[in-house]
């Protein structure tokens, strides 16, 4: 699910780069690349022309699709492996059975980056990492918001009239209706893809 949010974030990064395209026709156009990595190399094609005036966030943006690529290796290698039980011998009892990536990894040319792995231990930091670029991606959104669309583009405040129960519940602000405080820096979270042993 983590990896959908990803996804999601850089799908709105793309819908604020062509702002000016109708909604089902900027859909249309993503749509047709049927891989995250096809899709992500859409968008750094329309970032390179549309961001010539931001070159910070072109910058930031090149960075993030290298390293979801790089992340997007690990996730796929979850989704796409050869599944085993790993048990010691036929004494090991049911509750002592772990399952595991096969040796094999998986269909691929390479072996898979967690063939052999306690899963247990090993997804939880993809998932943090997926995380981490979920809240830059998120960043990056918000910068793009207050930097590069045209105001009339820009969140609107909820207006003063309106009753304070409806402003602190669904419609409570979000972080959006003001530009980003802090700037625009990548951290690297997997500047090298990890390479299955």
């Amino acid at each position: 699910m983590k990896w959908n949010e990803a996804e999601l974030v850089w799908f709105l990064i793309y819908t604020g780069l062509v702002y000016q395209l109708p909604r089902d026709v900027a859909e249309a156009i993503f749509k047709r690349h049927a891989t995250g990595n096809g899709q992500r190399e859409l968008i750094l094609s329309v970032a390179r022309v549309a961001l010539k005036g931001h070159p910070e966030i072109l910058q930031f943006l090149d960075s993030a699709r290298k390293e979801t690529n790089n992340l997007a290796i690990e996730r796929n290698d979850i989704i796409h492996g050869d599944y085993m039980h790993a048990a010691e011998d036929f004494r090991t009892p049911p509750e002592l059975l772990e399952v595991r990536i096969a040796p094999g990894g998986s269909h691929t040319r390479r072996k898979n980056v967690f063939a052999g792995e306690v899963l247990d231990s090993a997804i939880p930091p993809l998932i943090d990492d997926i995380q981490k670029l979920i809240n830059q991606l998120d960043h990056a959104r918000r910068h793009l918001i207050w930097r590069f669309l045209p105001e009339a583009f820009h969140p609107q405040r909820l207006p003063e009239s309106m009753p304070n129960d409806l402003k602190t519940g669904l419609l409570a602000a979000h972080p959006e209706l003001a530009p980003p405080q802090s700037p625009l820096i990548w951290t690297p979270i997997r500047p090298i893809a990890r390479q299955g042993t």
